[in-house]
């Protein structure tokens, strides 16, 4: 997400020459790290692609730290791509099994994708609504939080 593709290619390599049979990394974090190079990149074609229309991981592995970031990542790569109404399938996929991923940021990141793709398809009232229910999921977060700061931006510029 920084921009330093061949650092995170070194680590995949490697990642998938010492670790060829384990699941978890092959078949989990792998297709999430060749998609976020992919999205960073603004390849959005190959970014979906990678996601996979169905992945049987989608609903992560149950193990610490897997919050159905296929679904996610999936769902930002659709939003950037124009296709939002498919985007937020994807982000109410997440939001849906919150029992599954918990308290990852996931579910924060979902609804705020959800937000902004029920701008993008003028949708302003659900938009609104979304916006208010992440600044109070978020009424403790540090104020200068970027992401937080960019929500209230767009949040603000909500057509009235």
């Amino acid at each position: 997400m920084l921009g330093e593709f061949r650092s995170a290619q070194t680590l995949i390599d490697i990642l998938n020459r010492d670790y060829p049979l384990d699941s978890l990394i092959q078949f989990y974090w792998l297709p999430i790290l060749r998609v976020r190079i992919a999205f960073c990149k603004a390849q959005y074609d190959e970014a979906l692609r990678l996601t996979g229309q169905s992945n049987p991981y989608d609903l992560g592995i149950f193990s610490p730290g897997q919050c159905m970031d296929l679904s996610l990542l999936r769902g930002q790569v659709l939003l950037a791509k124009g296709q939002a109404p498919a985007a937020a399938q994807q982000f109410r996929a997440v939001l849906a099994h919150r029992g599954l991923v918990l308290n990852c940021p996931t579910v924060a990141l979902a609804r705020l994708g959800l937000a902004r793709a029920f701008t993008a398809t003028g949708q302003v009232a659900d938009s609104r609504s979304t916006y208010q229910d992440i600044f109070a999921l978020w009424k403790n977060a540090d104020a200068g939080l970027p992401l937080l700061r960019q929500a209230q931006a767009e949040y603000r510029s909500l057509p009235h």
